[in-house]
């Protein structure tokens, strides 16, 4: 099993932005950063930062499409070539940790968001679908990516989440259901939006 989750949620949000600004969906190659991103202080398989993704990609000037630059599930030598560049980004920003407000601020006026979270209750992994709520978790222990790529409002607040586990399998959506006294799942992280310029 790949550790790959920071890859393929940071590329999601460049995706994103990509689609938006050339209205062409072209997805990005995970693998490229599993394989080339570990100067940036990334760990391949066994882990990494949003963060570092976005600046391997602003320093590397681009990413390779996934058709050019396949998943293997794996760590690989580094192949990057810019004939097979999906998309590129120059600068992102990083938003303050549970600020509900501005996470939903900057999906609905940016797109999807890259986030990182505290993955490690139990009840994270027991999540089979519906409404999530986290009553408590430890910030500390910030262990997995996710795009967001949604929110709405019913009776309570109501956000979505996308979670990629591999290579476009494992996808369910995440939804947070919570009151005052509660701690939204986005409490336990920080997230980074990326702005293309």
């Amino acid at each position: 099993m790949c550790g790959s989750c920071w890859a393929f949620s940071s590329l999601g949000a460049l995706e994103g932005q990509m689609k938006r600004r050339t209205g062409v969906l072209v997805p990005p190659s995970p693998q490229n950063l599993v394989d080339c991103s570990t100067s940036n202080g990334n760990h391949g398989c066994r882990g990494g930062y949003i963060s570092k993704s976005f600046s391997y990609v602003i320093r590397n000037r681009g990413v390779d499409s996934e058709k050019f630059y396949p998943y293997e599930h794996q760590n690989g030598k580094c192949r990057y070539s810019v004939r097979g560049k999906a998309g590129y980004c120059s600068d992102f920003h990083i938003l303050p940790g549970g600020d509900e407000g501005a996470l939903q601020a900057a999906v609905a006026s940016e797109g999807p968001v890259a986030v990182a979270l505290n993955a490690m209750l139990k009840s994270f992994h027991l999540y089979r679908g519906g409404l999530y709520n986290v009553p408590n978790c430890n910030a500390k222990f910030i262990n997995h990516a996710v795009l967001v790529v949604g929110y709405g409002r019913r009776r309570t607040r109501l956000l979505a989440r996308e979670e990629q586990l591999g290579h476009r399998v494992g996808r369910r959506r995440l939804h947070s259901n919570f009151n005052k006294q509660e701690q939204p799942l986005w409490y336990c992280q920080f997230s980074t939006l990326l702005f293309i310029r």
